[in-house]
């Protein structure tokens, strides 16, 4: 059984029985890191003149059966020249109710230890406990500590985590001095995702800055838990919930930062390269014994990962590539140099370089972005202009006036209801021009009037079948206006009766439409790229970007454009 004991020793050896502990007069606080542990229960085992040579003292790992109350020895020896008046202390920090016994004698208790799990009172994560002047004297003392810990998940590799002797004040204070960092870089990382959040909440079309945003909140997240231990002295019976809080997170940056860099950089292959992450820190969290070992395999693949990542846009030579990859490389180069105890040393400096350079990366991308946006928006409002002008172009307007006199002449009735569409289609045409996104209703009337206004002029009837559509389904303005415009400038319809159609199709991340003209004209004139065409590909530019899409085909004698907007970058 004692092959397999409790790891309390996995922290606590190191220095050697042989050699004790000196205390000088300095004021720095002194690791214990060896002594003997012993399953079992008694009080003899308090006294410093009890022969413990035969516990055993090399290390050990845990087993089911390690639970239960055991004793823990150590010397340490202190000089003459301890400060005057300077009151020395001894802290624990570890999974366990506790006793401790300063020479044989009590000078302390952390919970209620207890033979059962029922009958212990599980002790804070942390407790200190003064030496009385009368026990710290020169020479060699014992410290015995009596303890349970039955909370303890059996699982876990080790459950000392600090025991020290040093200046009482110093041991209630440096835990909280240690989180003073930790809590500004809490600070900065809060700032920065409510920031990302901010400009994402305004622009939802950039889902790298949306990612971006959780990711600095995670991170945020994770710290916080970390430092929990500093600023709550929590029941050790919750250590486990922290612990299993860090592992999710850790999960959660470790899987956010490679998708991050993926959208940023609009890298290939996501599914795949995903799917290949997910499978490393699955084996991350299977492999290992202990959660350190799960976390610093996590970060080495999330690492490595967005290093290919990052590498490839380097290659491609993607704006913002460079400063990405030196943030990449220094978390690299930190977790190299900590090992094991990467996230509670260099993860948060390294990770704020990242942040850094992630920043500059996004500034430069949005640069970019904001000069094409303004570009395609000055191209918009150059086309439409034009497309204003040539619904009030004199040759437009004498027809179309020519045609309402002909109509109150003979029709009077007629005539009147010509004008009353003419007004209605300027009217809509002017009130959407200037904006980006119109609800597809409001397209569809402004397509109507346009066909009831041209069949009073050819005198025959124009319909438009609408099928498979949401109404409130934002478009660009004048879109599918333009494209039946441009069928019947470019076509000499015969018919009485002619039938536009318009489909709609559900995606997953959007809308296609297809409208169907008949065609009955030269194929050079529909095909040519024209004021109109261009007038709708810069419309979609302006309001999708690179996720929406405009081709047309000529079969049958029917010209089909298709159109595609998706709701994604």
């Amino acid at each position: 059984m004692h092959a397999r004991l409790t790891a309390f020793a996995l922290l606590v050896l190191s220095v050697g029985l042989s050699v004790p502990t000196a205390l000088g007069q300095d004021t720095a606080s002194k690791d214990i890191r060896q002594g003997t542990v012993r399953f079992g229960d008694d009080p003899r085992w308090a006294d410093p003149a009890y022969d413990d040579s035969t516990w055993p003292t090399e290390w050990l790992y845990p087993a089911p059966d390690s639970l239960g109350i055991h004793w823990m020895r150590a010397r340490i020896t202190m000089d003459s020249t301890r400060a005057p008046f300077q009151p020395y202390g001894l802290k624990l920090s570890m999974l366990a109710a506790a006793e401790v016994y300063w020479d044989g004698v009590l000078i302390g208790r952390n919970g209620r230890v207890g033979p059962t799990r029922a009958q212990e009172e599980p002790g804070t994560i942390r407790a200190v406990f003064p030496v009385p002047d009368s026990l710290y004297t020169p020479g060699e003392h014992v410290i015995a500590v009596r303890l349970s810990n039955f909370y303890m998940p059996p699982d876990f590799a080790y459950y000392l985590y600090d025991f020290e002797v040093g200046p009482y004040a110093s041991l209630l204070t440096d835990w909280t001095d240690w989180a003073l960092v930790p809590f500004l870089f809490l600070g900065g990382f809060l700032i920065i995702m409510v920031y990302c959040a901010v400009l994402y909440a305004l622009d939802r079309r950039s889902t790298a800055l949306g990612l971006f945003s959780l990711l600095c909140l995670c991170v945020a997240a994770l710290l916080a838990t970390e430092v929990t231990r500093a600023v709550i002295n929590y029941s050790y019976d919750w250590h486990p919930v922290r612990i299993h809080v860090l592992t999710a997170l850790t999960t959660a940056v470790a899987g956010l930062l490679p998708l991050f860099f993926m959208h940023q950089f609009e890298a290939p292959h996501t599914r795949p390269v995903m799917a290949g992450l997910a499978g490393l820190l699955t084996l991350s969290l299977l492999l290992p014994a202990s959660t350190d070992e799960q976390h610093y395999w996590m970060f080495w693949s999330t690492l490595t990962t967005s290093l290919g990542v990052v590498g490839w846009a380097v290659v491609q030579q993607k704006r913002g590539a460079v400063p990405a990859l030196s943030g990449v490389g220094a978390s690299i180069g930190g977790l190299a140099a900590s090992g094991w105890w990467f996230i509670d040393t260099y993860f948060f400096p390294t990770f704020a370089l990242i942040v850094v350079a992630l920043l500059a990366s996004l500034g430069l991308q949005m640069r970019e972005q904001r000069r094409q946006r303004e570009a395609a928006q000055l191209a918009a409002a150059r086309l439409e202009i034009e497309l204003l002008k040539k619904h009030l172009q004199p040759h437009f307007l004498m027809n179309t006036l020519t045609a309402a006199m002909e109509w109150m002449e003979e029709q009077p009735d007629v005539g009147v209801r010509f004008i009353e569409a003419l007004a209605d289609e300027l009217r809509l045409l002017v009130d959407v021009s200037d904006q980006t996104r119109i609800p597809l209703a409001t397209e569809l009337t402004l397509c109507r009037r346009h066909l009831e206004v041209m069949g009073y002029r050819q005198d025959r009837t124009f319909k438009l079948q609408v099928e498979g559509v949401e109404p409130e389904a934002p478009v660009p303005p004048a879109i599918f206006h333009t494209l039946l415009e441009n069928a019947l400038t470019h076509n000499r319809y015969t018919a009485p009766t002619v039938c536009f159609q318009l489909t709609g199709d559900s995606l997953d991340s959007g809308w296609r439409y297809t409208l169907r003209t008949p065609r009955n004209g030269p194929a050079s004139a529909e095909g040519r790229e024209g004021t109109g065409l261009r007038y709708v590909r810069a419309r979609l530019r302006e309001s999708f970007g690179e996720a929406g899409s405009l081709t047309s085909t000529s079969r049958n004698g029917t010209w089909t454009t298709i159109i595609e907007l998706h709701s994604g970058d």
